[in-house]
Parts: structure tokens; sequence; C-alpha cells
């Protein structure tokens, strides 16, 4: 319904893909230096688009497409029913009802005005079919490209000539008489490549009707005449990031609350710049010094003072770290998305269009270390990133012709080494294919003779696909192998900054817990000693007096105030934890914290009201003392404790409401049965040509001993209690770990089961494996190609259920399986 050079509010679809293709066609414009085809690129701005749309063309449309009657009544209603009121000193005038528009904010609103462009994409196309019109290819291999519409944003790309000049300003004022739009021909602009005579531009120019520039300049957003010498282009990042800043006036935000701000709306303000261009390290340099001034100041006019390095700041809060994104990371894992969206969507009109010119998508030339001649600055962007990320790829299986034996990463985490490579057999042996036989079967004398035993193990224990598929690359650091941003951010980051050594469990569990978010942060200051202590300002070069608020008498650092200072004291001993707070004095603050925390967290589990007690504690004798140094109030034990119980109690009420509100929704009618918790897949429909129902199981067993870690398998595969036919059998198997083994007993199942009826219930104790069946594209990707295997032989039967039951319905499988593994089957 919706033509490929419309990318808004389509599925599968991103803004970011017409930037993309904008960029490389402009740029394949602007390098034509030489020769007798000239080309332009025509940027139409629609004035008021939305407002100026009439309704008639807009049923019209609905009436054409063959949406079904009530549909188009329903949506008739929606935007004729609109009505608006203008505040005049504060009171509504009369209700004004417009003739014409879609009501910018509706969300129906996007998906009408995109079915109404779609209107004016079938009328170039038209022009393209009569030879009236030529679009611009950026290579021979390339699609062709005529126009990008992303909302009321469109670009006409063109072979520059008078005649289809006019054709192109007569097609858009007929789409706009019919449709009530306007161009706004202020703001329209054109550019022509540059082997363009002057003479001819004037020619040319005169029926389009707008100016003439040398630069796109910006499309959505992001600038389009790009070439990577010069970091002007990116400023605009800068200016808005900071104008958004200035906009908050440094409000007295939180800490917690100016994280999410930073990893939330500021960085996000940038994402589809970050996501088709390498940025500058100026300007993430820049970017980055921004965002960590904004988090520690409290003032705009006052410089703040760093507590921290930023390199803490930037680990994961698991490692010690708070999160807060780093630019010139967070650029490399956006651009490695969408390197990957191109990869895993060959049918996108971005990835057809790098595909014809470069010769294949992102992630393989930055696999191969292979960056074409004369790329655009987006693609060399790409594939750089691909590359940076390439120890991270593996290969998956599928017909072994493209995998290099040696030189690529396809079993395990490491490169494989070959035996003998002196020999002549050995060196004709470059791809996976090689080791195979013409059955898709793994040829074991081979793969014996040539690798060492784990290795032969782990390659026999890699699943060939019964169909004859491409090798297709996969992520490590997810399940299923499918890149992510977070995954791959977290990667690049424990690469260019390596987290704390000894980090250990308690980092996680504290931001995993259910305290506070600024009691979080209290926690993370005090034990990286970044708290405002007078010892700690002192340090920092600020002169004041170091005495205790609360005994005059020592000097104020992070012990003594919280443990050793008598006032401290006397809190803890009558807080309810009963802390003696001045045993072992010795002990560091940071130190001591984190012992009481470990020990709250590993005794209590998700009861979290110790660590409560203690961190509200600590929380309130932090805020008496800001009270005494910075309102004079006189020192009152009693007061911190009120202060503390009051937190405590509030933290109570806010996490009872929330079980209040988790319980509303996980309600259910009495004796309605909850269908998710049980785990099944079924296909087809059963028939009349025989039923039969087999247990499966697999049982694997991994040996250490002082050289190597070695497993042995089996799977096995019984008919159920309630069969008259007997097709019981074990066989030994590699398999990797028990997952794997456990899918390749229920694709054995399914093998004999099919030779026995026509209808078959499995039955399985792996849960795992079961939801992995239901949702392919979740499944672990070592398991992936088992499961597509399983799924085709299912759809060949008439009917097919596989269900999960308990260990004790399959335990005559297990048995079977157990003996096979062991070398006492029969």
């Amino acid at each position: 319904m919706v033509g490929e050079t419309q990318n808004a509010f389509v599925p599968g679809r991103m803004m970011i893909d017409n930037c993309y293709i904008a960029h490389e066609t402009i740029n394949s414009v602007k390098k034509r230096k030489k020769g007798g085809r000239f080309e332009a690129v025509l940027k139409v701005d629609l004035s008021k688009a939305y407002d100026r749309v009439r309704w008639d063309f807009i049923i019209g449309i609905l009436t054409k497409m063959e949406f079904p009657q009530l549909w188009i009544q329903w949506i008739t209603k929606c935007i004729s029913t609109v009505s608006y009121a203008i505040l005049v000193n504060g009171e509504p005038t009369a209700q004004i009802k417009p003739g014409t528009g879609l009501r910018q904010g509706d969300p129906l609103s996007p998906y009408l005005f995109i079915l109404l462009m779609e209107v004016l994409s079938k009328k170039i196309m038209k022009l393209e079919s009569q030879g009236i019109l030529q679009g611009i290819k950026v290579s021979r291999n390339a699609p062709t490209i005529s126009h990008l519409f992303f909302a009321d944003d469109a670009i006409f790309c063109f072979k520059a000539t008078p005649p289809s000049c006019r054709a192109i300003r007569g097609c858009i004022e007929d789409f706009c008489s019919i449709s009530g739009e306007m161009i706004n021909f202020d703001k329209s602009t054109v550019l022509f490549s540059p082997n363009t005579p002057r003479r001819f531009i004037r020619i040319l120019r005169s029926p389009l009707g707008v100016r003439v520039k040398d630069e796109v300049g910006n499309y959505l957003g992001c600038p389009m005449d790009v070439d990577g010498r010069s970091s002007a282009k990116f400023q605009s990042i800068v200016d808005r990031i900071n104008e958004k800043i200035g906009s908050w006036k440094f409000a007295r935000t939180s800490q917690p609350g100016k994280l999410l701000l930073i990893n939330s709306i500021l960085v996000a303000m940038a994402s589809h710049i970050l996501s088709i261009y390498s940025c500058p390290s100026l300007i993430a340099k820049k970017i980055n010094s921004n965002l960590l001034k904004f988090w520690w100041a409290t003032s705009s006019s006052r410089k703040p003072i760093y507590w921290r390095k930023k390199e803490l700041l930037y680990h994961h809060k698991g490692e010690g770290g708070v999160g807060i994104k780093e630019i010139g990371t967070l650029n490399l894992a956006l651009l490695a998305r969408q390197s990957w969206r191109m990869y895993s969507n060959p049918r996108l009109l971005a990835s057809k269009l790098f595909k014809g010119k470069y010769g294949g998508d992102p992630i393989s030339l930055g696999y191969r270390d292979t960056t074409p001649r004369s790329c655009s600055w987006a693609a060399r962007s790409l594939i750089k990133a691909s590359n940076s990320l390439k120890d991270g790829v593996r290969t998956r299986i599928g017909n072994g012709e493209t995998t290099r034996i040696t030189q690529d990463t396809w079993v395990g985490n490491s490169k494989l080494k070959m035996k003998n490579t002196s020999s002549n057999d050995v060196r004709q042996l470059t791809t996976v294919a090689h080791l195979m036989t013409t059955e898709r079967r793994w040829n074991a004398p081979l793969i014996w003779r040539c690798f060492q035993e784990q290795e032969a193990k782990l390659i026999m224990a890699t699943h060939i696909p019964s169909d004859c598929v491409q090798d297709t690359y996969q992520w490590e650091y997810t399940k299923n192998g499918k890149y992510t941003f977070k995954s791959g951010y977290w990667h690049i980051q424990s690469k260019t900054n390596a987290p704390p050594l000894g980090t250990d469990k308690f980092w996680a569990n504290m931001w995993r817990s259910s305290l506070l978010p600024r009691w979080k942060h209290f926690i993370w200051k005090l034990i990286h000693r970044a708290l405002p202590t007078k010892t700690n300002l002192c340090k920092r070069g600020i002169d004041i007096e170091v005495t205790c608020p609360f005994c005059k008498g020592q000097t104020e650092t992070d012990l003594h105030i919280f443990r050793l200072c008598p006032t401290a004291q006397m809190v803890w001993r009558a807080s309810p934890l009963g802390i003696v707070s001045e045993s072992q004095a010795m002990v560091p603050m940071q130190t001591w914290l984190r012992n009481f925390l470990n020990l709250f967290f590993n005794q209590d589990g998700k009861d979290d009201s110790r660590a409560v007690q203690l961190t509200a504690t600590l929380w309130a004798i932090w805020l008496h003392r800001n009270d005494i140094i910075f309102r004079g109030v006189s020192v009152n034990p009693n007061r911190i404790l009120e202060v503390a119980q009051s937190h405590v109690h509030s933290w109570k009420e806010a996490q009872e409401a929330k079980l209040m509100q988790q319980q509303h929704l996980n309600w259910k009618q009495p004796g309605e049965i909850n269908l998710t918790k049980i785990s099944m897949w079924k296909v087809g429909k059963c028939s009349n040509l025989g039923f039969f129902s087999i247990l499966v199981d697999a049982a694997w067993n991994r040996k250490k001993n002082s050289k190597q870690k070695q497993w042995e398998a089996a799977v096995a595969w019984a008919e159920d209690d309630n069969q008259t036919i007997s097709c019981s059998g074990a066989k030994r198997i590699f398999a990797q770990d028990a997952l794997q083994a456990e899918c390749y007993a229920i694709l054995e199942g399914i093998r004999v089961a099919s030779g026995l009826a026509r209808n078959v219930i499995l039955k399985t104790d792996c849960k795992v494996a079961v939801e992995a069946i239901r949702n392919e594209n979740q499944a672990h990707s070592h398991i992936a190609t088992i499961i597509s295997d399983i799924r085709k032989e299912a759809t060949m039967l008439d009917f097919f259920v596989c269900l999960k039951v308990s260990r004790n319905a399959v335990i005559k499988a297990h048995n079977l399986a157990q003996q096979e593994r062991k070398g006492l089957g029969l």
C-alpha cells in the first residue's frame, strides 16, 4: 500500500533510512563534475501541510484503496468533528469548525497524510514509466531514486532537462490542486550537479521557480552535505543540546533526575545524526563535557566540582559507574545498529542502495576489512563501525560456502587451527563446505584427522540445516544472535574503558534494590568519596574550616560524621538496627557500608527493609548535618531518628501501593486458567490418519580434568504409556550444552514419530526448548538452525503438538538417554 520511498510510520522502516538514501544521492550528484548528463535534487517544503488537506480528497483515497465503508465512515467522523477555540485575554471564544485539514497531534493524522503523499508518489512513478522523468542511480547496480517522502518532507531527484523540470513542476501543481497543498517557494531549493553549465542552470531553474543552492542543507534535521573534512556541520548538535540545557535553567533537579534527562532526552536529540555519520572527536568531546557539567553542576553561574573521573561515570551501574552515555561509544553503537538493520533487512531501499553501490552490506564489508573506493561519509562511517565490532561477530553455518575455516569465527569463541597444515589435502580445505559430505553431513573422518579432539567435537556438535541456506552473521553478546544497541554499546565501552578490577555483585544488587533513587546515588557518592564533606572540599582547594558540625572537636570526614562522632554513635545505637558504629573504627567507611549492605542483600533476598533502614539513617545524618551548616539548627539526635523513620515509613507506603497495583494487574476471574504458563506449540489440524504420543529427553554431562573440558551427550525417545506401538531408541550425539542436546532430542523424536503417524504429540521436560520453538526469533543462536528444522519437520505432519511436561512424565526416555550416555545402552 505504501511504497518503499516513504519511511514514516511504516513498521520496519526508519527516518534514518531516508537520511542515508538522500545523503548517498546528493553525494553522487555533487561528484558528477564531468559528462553531458546533468542531475538535480529538488527539496520541496509544503506550507502548512497538515492544515491544508482536503477532506474529500482523503475520503476519495480511502475509497480508491478499497478500505471498508465502515472504516471510511469512522475516519470521516474523526477528521470532520474537530473544533477549535481561541483564548483572548484568557477567555475562550466561540467554537470554530474547520472545513479542511488534519489535526496535528492526532495519532491518526500521520497515517492519513502518508496515504495522501502516496498519490504524489504514484504520479512521479507514472512519469518515470512514461520516460518523461528519469531518476538518479548512484551506481550501475543501484536502484533508481526519483523521490523520497517522510511525512511532509519531500525530495525529488532527477535528470535535469527542461522537459523533466516542467513535468515535475506540473506534477506537483496538479497534486496541490486536488489535495489542497501549497508549495512554500521561499523554503524550497534545488541543487544541480557541478557539470551543469551556469547558463543552462538558469533555463532549468525557471520552470521550477525555486532558488538554486550549492548545498541542500538539512533534511529531516540531518545535515546532508557532510564529507568528514570539517566538524562545522556537526556543531548544530552541540548548540541544540546546550539550548535544551539552558532552557531548564539548571532547575533544582536531583542527580537521578539529571541522569534520566541525559540518557533519554539530551542523547536522543543527536541519535538520528549519530546513526548515519561518524561524529568528529572534537564534537564528541564538547557534548561529553556539556553533559558532565550539567550532571555535576548545581548552578549555571558557577563552575561545578567534578568529584570523580569521567571514566568512572561512563561505567555500567553494575561495575560501579552511573551509566552516563559516552558520545563516541554511543555513535559507534548506533552506526552498528543501522549496519545490522541493513544486513538483516536486505529488502529495504537503503540496503539495496548500499549493496548496489558498494557490492555488499556494511557488516560483511566491515568484517572483511574492506572499504570500497569513493565511499560517501555515511557509508564509510557504517563500515568503520562494523569493523570496530567485528570481534563480536560470529558466523552461523548454512551451506558453509562463504565461511573460511581458519579465518572466520564459526565454532566457539575463537578461530580454529588445523593440524598438518603443510599437507596438500589440508591446504585445499578453505571453506566450511569442504568439511561436509554431499549428503550435507559432517565428514567425520576428515574432521578428526585435521583438528584437535576438542575442536573436532565442537564442529561435530554444530548443526547443519536440512535446507541449503546461506551462511549468516550473528552477534555473540545476545542470546538470539541479533544485535541490539544496548549490547553493542556496553561491548564497545568495556573495550575502550575497562571496568575496575575486583568488581563484585554489590553494585548490581544495590541498583536493583528497591531503595529510593536519591538514596542509591547517595550511597554511590559515599562509597566513591564524592560527598562534599569539609575534608573533601579542602582537598579540592576550597578554604573552609573542617571541624565537625556535630561535636565541634574532630575533623569532618565521612568516617567521623557517619560513624565515630558521638552524635552518630547515639543515633546508630537507638536505631532499629542497633549498630555499634564505633566498633572496628579502623575499618574505612566505604568498606563498612559495603559489608553491611552485602550482608543485608544476601540474607534478606528481596526484602530490603534492613538495607532501607541503614540507608535512611545515613541519609538523615547527612540532612541534619546540612541543616546545621546552612540553616543554623541545633544538634538533635532525636530529630535524626525521626527523619530516618519518616523516610522508612514513606518507603513502606510506596512499596504497599506498588504491590497493590501489581495485584490489580495480575487479577483473574475465579477459576480462570492462565494459559501463558502452559508451554506448548502446535501446528496443523488433526486428521484421521493415526495418532501417536512420544516422549523425548537428552542426557548431557561435562567432565573436568586438568587439561581441558570434555562432555558427552545422548538423546532418547520412547512411546508414551498409552501407546500400542513400541519405538524406543537412543543414540550418542555431540552437543555443546544441555539445551542443544534437548533440541536434538526433539528433532530426533519428530523424525521417528513421523514414520508412525500423521498426528503426533511430543512431550519434553525442557521449557526453554518449547519456548524457542514457539518464538523462533528469540531462540538462542546455537540452537536456531535446529529449531528451524524442528518447525520444518512439524509442518510436514497433519497435526503436531510439542508439550512441556514434568521430568517424571518422560522418565522412560530419560533413563534410556542416561544409559546411552554412560555407554550402558543396548
